[in-house]
C-alpha cells in the first residue's frame, strides 16, 4: 500500500523530470545568456583563485546544458560529467558540448558511475528537492564524491527552514534552509571557503534568504576522527 508520504516524494521528483524542469530550461535559456556563462564562470573562478588542483574527474548535479562540465574540460583537462532531470536542456548540452558525458536524472536517480569524483559542483537545486529525500540525496551525493574531493554547494542563504509554493506548476514547494549543514555535521567534512555571488540584477538589498552563496567544502575521511588517547593504568 502506498503511504502519502510516498505519493508526495514521488509527485515532487516526477513533476520535474516530466515538465518543472524543462519548463525552468526554457524560461531561463537563450544563446546569449550561455555566451556569457561561457565566459565568466563564478565556479571555475573560486577554483582558480583558491587555489585548488585541477580536477581529474567531476559531476555536476543540476548542471542544465553542461556549460560548466565544459569549462572545467577546456580549462583543467577534466573528464567532465553532468546530470539534470530536464531532458531538453540535456539534449541541448549533447549538441553544444559533445566531449562531456550528460545524462537526465535527478539526485536520487542517478547514472551508476564507475568510479568516484574528486570533485563535484551542486547546482542551486537542492531547496527543489522534496524534504522526505534530503536524507536520500546527501547519501547519493556522498556516495560520488571521493575521499579528499571538493563539493561546491551553490544555495540561498537562509537563516531559518521555510517553504513556499512554487508558483509555475501547482503541487510543487520550494523548501529553503542551509543545505550545507547536511554534510558539515559529518566530522569527514569541512568548510574551505564560503562567499556570496552578485548578479546585475542581485544586491545586498535583497533580503537574505533570496541571496545566493558558495560554499566550499572538503571530504576527508583519514582526519574526521582523532585517536583518542589511551587511558593510564
Amino acid at each position: 500500500m502506498t503511504t502519502r508520504n510516498e505519493q508526495s516524494v514521488e509527485t515532487q521528483e516526477q513533476a520535474f523530470l516530466s515538465k518543472a524542469a524543462d519548463g525552468y530550461f526554457e524560461r531561463n535559456y537563450s544563446p546569449d545568456n550561455e555566451h556569457e556563462k561561457l565566459k565568466d564562470d563564478r565556479i571555475i573562478r573560486l577554483h582558480e583563485s583558491l587555489p585548488l588542483a585541477p580536477p581529474k574527474r567531476m559531476l555536476e548535479i543540476g548542471c542544465l546544458t553542461g556549460f560548466r562540465c565544459e569549462l572545467f574540460r577546456q580549462k583543467f583537462g577534466t573528464k567532465a560529467y553532468g546530470v539534470d532531470p530536464s531532458g531538453n536542456a540535456i539534449e541541448h548540452g549533447q549538441r553544444l558540448y559533445p566531449d562531456i558525458q550528460l545524462d537526465v536524472g535527478v539526485v536520487t536517480q542517478m547514472p551508476q558511475y564507475s568510479e568516484p569524483f574528486d570533485c563535484v559542483v551542486l547546482g542551486n537545486f537542492l531547496y527543489w528537492v522534496d524534504r522526505q529525500s534530503l536524507f536520500n540525496a546527501a547519501a547519493a551525493i556522498d556516495a560520488v564524491l571521493a575521499d579528499k574531493g571538493i563539493l561546491y554547494l551553490v544555495d540561498f542563504d537562509m537563516a531559518y527552514p521555510h517553504k513556499q509554493i512554487y508558483h509555475h506548476q501547482n503541487g510543487i514547494h520550494t523548501y529553503k534552509m542551509p543545505h550545507f549543514k547536511m554534510f558539515d555535521w559529518h566530522p569527514h567534512y569541512y568548510i574551505v571557503h564560503q562567499t556570496y555571488y552578485l548578479d546585475s540584477d542581485h544586491t545586498f538589498e535583497l533580503p537574505r534568504h533570496d541571496c545566493t552563496q558558495i560554499t566550499v567544502l572538503r571530504k576527508d575521511c583519514d582526519q574526521g576522527f582523532a585517536q583518542a588517547p589511551e587511558k593510564e593504568g
